[in-house]
This record gives structure tokens, C-alpha cells and sequence, in this order.
């Protein structure tokens, strides 16, 4: 047999390791691109828009409502074919890169849990009933992920480097579910390593303060309270359904619009609603921008790039942009061509 070839009787293990993030993905409650999540998604817009025309005096049927909500202009558009290849680019390659370049969020707590341990003493509420230790964990372990995300996306528009690597998101010209996939590799790394600092601290301290045992509510390996938000906001927030959130909703979640705003190519959007599903710390940081109730006219989405829609535009010119924003001398000898300054990111 030559060096390198493949065993006939690998090929099901080959193609079972291939499937398998496909299938976590798209099956695990746990994930935020689940099809239960998907049909969610669906069957909210389908509400919302049917609702409006109501209210308007309008009927809708069926054929008509699966044309809104699948509109051959944006789902047939370039931006979503590029869209579709991220997908498929971080089913995969993705999932490797983060395997070998992670911080463990599990090693942080640990560490960070024994440290306090060692200077503080023992656990000062070991005792606390079981329910309210989950309770609390639950929700701090949420609150640690918001934050990390917020830091995350707040760097990646503020930090030049990063900037050229976040753009590839906000190069989409349309936004659908599939739009969440539209990351660098290099975005995602990064991105995890900062959850994985935030989150675990934060599961650290709860560590030290009940001791040992279960601080977190989990479905599927994820905290509770993000499955929640996976089911009911995640795939709505990647579309062209305006969706807002009137009343003490809009003063605590991120809606949909709200980060349909973000990804806004208009100058009076930039640089606003960086959280992920709760506008804390927006509110905190001074990031905040409350979307109206009907949706801006000539909204328009996407960053300036080259080749916004393509591979080389998507994975190798960002990471020149990044190396000369590192060091701008390389710039005598890289032509990256006109580039969006990062002040001025959606």
C-alpha cells in the first residue's frame, strides 16, 4: 500500500468524523444554528409579519408569507452564497483551529477557584441550598458571557488589527441566519479565548465561594439561560425581519434591530450595540442606540472591502490588513487597496 493513501475500511470512521460537527450543529439543543432553533426563528417571523399586516388590515397567505420571509433578493444574493461557504468553512477548519488554540474556560476556573481558596480560606457558603447555588451560578455564568462578548466585539471594532479581521462579518450586504457563520477563523479564536477568560473566572469565584459541585444549569452543555435565547432571539438578529422590543423588553434585550443597527452602513450607527442579547452593558459603556419602531428607509448593510464576497477577500487580505495595522511600515510593500478606517465600523 503507498505511505499516506486511505484504508477502504476508515472511510465510515472518515466520513463519521466529518458529520459530526454538522450534525452538533444542526441537532444539539445546545446550539445556537440548531433546527429546532431555525424552525423558532421561522415561526416568530411568520407571527410578527402576519401580525403587522393584521394590525394594517391586511391578509396574508401562505404564499405570500413564505415570499417575505424567503425573498429571492436576498437569499439568491452573492452576500448569502458567501455566507453559505462560511458555513461550511467553519463546520470545519474552524473547529480545529480552535482545538489546538483555546484557553480552557474549565482550567481558568479551576485555577482561579484554588487560588482564592488558598489566600481567602475555605468556601465562606458551602452551605447554601443546592437550588439557589445553581440559580446564582446560572445567571452569573450568563452575565460572564455577555461581558466577554461585549469586550470581544467592542475590540474588534476599536483595535485597527482587529478591525480587519472582524470586517469580513460586517462585509455582508444582506443579513440571514447564515450570516453568523461569516467569520475569519482568526475572529473566532480570539473570541473564545476571551469567553473562555470571562466565563471561567466567573465560574472560579463560585467555585471558592459554595465550594465544589454543580454551579450551572445546563442543556446539552450549554448554560440554560443561552439555549433560552438560542430558541427565541439568535437567528432573528441575522435577518430582514425589524422586530423591536417595546416596554421593559426594549430596556433589557437586544431585539432584533437592535442588531440590524449594528451591522448599519449609515455614520450614525457606528460604533453601537455591542452585546449580544442584553443591552446591560451597552447601557454601561455608553454603546447604546435604541432602534425606532419602524425600520429606517434606505437601511443598507456592509463594509467597504475588496472582494467582500470572495475567498481572498474573506480570509487572506484580511490578515494583510491586520499584519500592517500591526506594523505599518509593510504597507511600502503591501497594496491592500482603499480600506474602511475602523471609526467608522457599523
Amino acid at each position: 500500500m503507498i505511505s499516506g493513501a486511505v484504508n477502504l475500511s476508515d472511510l465510515p470512521t472518515i466520513g463519521a468524523r466529518l458529520l459530526a460537527p454538522v450534525a452538533t450543529t444542526l441537532l444539539s439543543l445546545g446550539s445556537s444554528f440548531s433546527l429546532v432553533a431555525l424552525l423558532s426563528a421561522l415561526a416568530i417571523a411568520a407571527a410578527h409579519l402576519v401580525g403587522r399586516r393584521r394590525a394594517r388590515g391586511r391578509r396574508t397567505s401562505l404564499a405570500l408569507l413564505a415570499r417575505l420571509l424567503f425573498p429571492k433578493s436576498i437569499w439568491r444574493h452573492p452576500s448569502t452564497k458567501a455566507d453559505l461557504g462560511f458555513l461550511l468553512l467553519n463546520f470545519w477548519v474552524t473547529g480545529i483551529i480552535l482545538a489546538g488554540g483555546l484557553w480552557s474556560g474549565s482550567k481558568i476556573s479551576l485555577v482561579v477557584g484554588e487560588t482564592l481558596r488558598r489566600f481567602l480560606g475555605a468556601a465562606p457558603l458551602s452551605e447554601t441550598p443546592a437550588l439557589i447555588i445553581v440559580a446564582v451560578g446560572t445567571v452569573a455564568g450568563y452575565l460572564a458571557y455577555e461581558l466577554g462578548y461585549w469586550i470581544d466585539h467592542y475590540l474588534s471594532h476599536k483595535v485597527p488589527a482587529f478591525w480587519a479581521i472582524h470586517k469580513v462579518h460586517h462585509t455582508a450586504e444582506v443579513l440571514t441566519p447564515l450570516t453568523v457563520f461569516r467569520v475569519h477563523p482568526l475572529e473566532s479564536l480570539k473570541f473564545h479565548n476571551i469567553l473562555a477568560v470571562t466565563v471561567g473566572t466567573t465560574n472560579g469565584v463560585a467555585l471558592y465561594v459554595f465550594g465544589p459541585g454543580p454551579h450551572v444549569m445546563m442543556i446539552f452543555g450549554q448554560n440554560a439561560i443561552m439555549v433560552v435565547f438560542f430558541l427565541a432571539l439568535v437567528n432573528l438578529q441575522h435577518s430582514h425581519a425589524w422586530m423591536t422590543f417595546g416596554g421593559g423588553l426594549g430596556r433589557l434585550f437586544v431585539s432584533p434591530a437592535h442588531h440590524q443597527i449594528h451591522h448599519s452602513a449609515d455614520p450614525r450607527h457606528f460604533g453601537k450595540n455591542f452585546g449580544s442579547f442584553l443591552t446591560i452593558w451597552d447601557k454601561v459603556f455608553g454603546t447604546l442606540h435604541t432602534p425606532d419602531r419602524e425600520r429606517p428607509k434606505n437601511l443598507k448593510f456592509g463594509a467597504p472591502a475588496l472582494e467582500p464576497h470572495g475567498v481572498t477577500g474573506g480570509l487572506i487580505t484580511p490578515v494583510v490588513e491586520a499584519l500592517v495595522a500591526l506594523k505599518p511600515s509593510l504597507r511600502q510593500r503591501v497594496d491592500t487597496g482603499p480600506a474602511r478606517d475602523m471609526t467608522s465600523a457599523a
